[in-house]
């Protein structure tokens, strides 16, 4: 399995006789035609896209069916055909997806995100010669990281809920994770894209899979998702909010407890600190077009310091099981990106600079 991160988190996640057959599978996967497509028609089949397939219960099932889609993302000749929107698949009924299974089609979606990021990352891996381009790269490919990590933290509560292995703490994450995972995950697949897009220096499209297309498919989301702004709101305006809140911190805090290297120690502080800035402004009493006008940024502030809490873990056990220093270089380089985003708002003064 040739990406560090995708196979040290599977090793985490599962136990050792599973990952055997699992690697060969996934060894074989990334050898045939796959791409959108067939990514999409496992998923069918096997009911992750609200359909009446049978889906995987358990957690582990569920973390081998979504490995297996992530491998065929990454697999060659993606499909060069337009778009598609059956990750957008409404029900059978006709009716847009509500409760757990709108949760598990952002799951899909948010993974998807994160295998579209890796495969642009690996048509412009071969430019990372020179120190500009090196460092562009870098902070790309900690982005991915974090997005991975964070849409896998969303598989996993799932296949704890599947296998009732889930508890209160777990199921308010989850609900509150599943919106911020699928509207974080969609910013960076377009950011990172784009940006490879500029680094590649070459108009229109490049060889292989093409980076413009990986575009189109990253910009392409069902018409019931509606935008970043909607995601925000959907997971910043609930009742439950407060225990979301406090499981989300629980979960980041928790990241911390096995670090004992000093520099991922501080990096995980500073995640610490932005969802606690965050957490602080959401409940300071401010007025409702306030909170509404500051709710993106505070969305994408709660997914920030969690995906980099979730680095720092992950780089931690990566030392511990081996030595491998790319967890950490990753979650180093992502602790010096923007991570807390919120700031005082005005929206009066907002409405004056836009007369």
């Amino acid at each position: 399995m040739s990406d560090p991160l995708f196979g040290s988190w599977l090793r985490r996640a599962l136990p050792a006789t599973a990952m055997g057959p699992l690697q060969r599978e996934i060894d074989d996967l990334s050898r045939v035609t796959g791409g959108e497509r067939c990514a999409q028609q496992l998923a069918l089949r096997h009911g992750l896209l609200a359909t009446p397939g049978e889906r995987p219960r358990g957690r582990h099932a569920l973390i081998e069916q979504f490995a297996r889609i992530y491998a065929l993302y990454l697999s060659p000749d993606l499909d060069s055909g337009s778009p598609s929107t059956t990750t957008g698949a409404w029900s059978m009924d006709g009716h847009p997806p509500v409760g757990p299974e709108l949760a598990m089609m952002r799951t899909w979606g948010s993974v998807r995100n994160a295998a579209l990021m890796r495969q642009g990352l690996a048509e412009a891996r071969s430019r990372a010669a020179r120190p500009l381009h090196l460092d562009t790269l870098a902070a790309l490919e900690a982005e991915t990281w974090g997005a991975f990590l964070m849409s896998f933290l969303l598989v996993e509560l799932h296949g704890r809920l599947d296998s009732g292995e889930i508890d209160g703490q777990q199921q308010a994450l989850l609900r509150l994770a599943a919106p911020l995972t699928k509207l974080m995950t969609g910013k960076q697949a377009v950011t990172v894209l784009n940006e490879l897009i500029d680094e590649s220096g070459a108009p229109g499209d490049v060889a292989g899979p093409g980076l413009c297309r990986l575009l189109q498919h990253a910009q392409a989301r069902p018409a019931w998702e509606g935008t970043a702004n909607a995601l925000a709101a959907d997971a910043l305006l609930r009742a439950d909010l407060h225990d979301a809140l406090a499981a989300l911190m629980g979960r980041a805090s928790s990241c911390l407890r096995s670090i004992n290297e000093p520099r991922l120690a501080a990096a995980g502080r500073q995640a610490i600190g932005a969802l606690e800035r965050a957490a602080l402004w959401l409940e300071s009493g401010k007025e409702r077009d306030v909170l509404e006008a500051g709710a993106r940024r505070l969305a994408m502030t709660l997914a920030r310091g969690l995906q980099l809490a979730l680095l720092c873990e992950h780089a931690q056990w990566m030392l511990d099981h081996g030595g491998d220093r790319r967890g950490f270089a990753a979650a180093l380089r992502y602790s010096r990106l923007p991570v807390d985003l919120v700031h005082e708002v005005d929206p009066e003064l907002d409405r004056h600079l836009l007369e």
